[in-house]
């Protein structure tokens, strides 16, 4: 798949292995998979990050983002 505005991600802050809600503003480069987001930490205000790349499948990639897992 590849981003698009709009689009529900994960996101893998520095110093965490847990996930949090995040929403594409831009694609920046869609063959690298580089957007801009916007976070929703549970306990913070929302933040935005600027170029954050798609690091898929790496153990614990932080200052990235990915799909959301595909839960039943």
């Amino acid at each position: 798949m590849e981003p698009s505005v709009g689009r529900i991600v994960h996101y893998v802050p520095n110093g965490s292995v847990d996930c949090i809600a995040a929403l594409v503003t831009a694609v920046n480069n869609a063959e690298e998979g580089n957007v801009n987001l916007i976070t929703f930490p549970p306990h913070a205000p929302p933040t935005l990050f600027w170029n954050v790349p798609n690091l898929e499948g790496a153990s614990i990639a932080q200052n990235s983002w990915h799909w959301p897992e595909f839960v039943l």
